[in-house]
């Protein structure tokens, strides 16, 4: 009974660690450090770019720094033109929602199912 106490207790760190490649694979792409900044601390899964929310989420109407968005654009394969368009976009309407966390929340729910039945099988 201890054996399978401490394998539940140790579960919220291990899904948390097994659970970043999960969210890094559904993380959208441009320079990676979204992607990068996600990581496990304890039982939590951390993702700490500081527009993480945004994209999550959708961001609100702002000024985007045109360079900013000339860098996007390069790395992206879009022609450097576009950037400006994109900003008054940006500064019109905001960002829409690109829900990584979500699309990533139904198969971390399935893998911690599968760890937990088979830590209270062993003993």
């Amino acid at each position: 009974m201890m054996a399978k106490q401490t394998r539940l207790r140790k579960m919220p760190a291990e899904a948390a660690a097994a659970g970043v490649p999960i969210v890094q694979a559904n993380v959208p792409k441009a320079t990676h450090f979204l992607e990068e900044s996600v990581h496990a601390e304890g039982g939590r899964i951390i993702v700490d770019a500081p527009y993480a929310r945004d994209v999550e989420f959708g961001g609100e109407p702002r000024e985007v720094p045109l360079a900013d968005l000339e860098k996007w654009c390069a790395i992206k394969g879009i022609p450097i033109e576009a950037a400006v368009p994109i900003q008054r976009k940006i500064a019109l309407e905001g960002t829409p929602p690109q829900p990584f966390l979500e699309r990533s929340a139904g198969e971390i729910v399935d893998m911690v199912a599968v760890r937990v039945k088979a830590a209270m099988r062993k003993d």
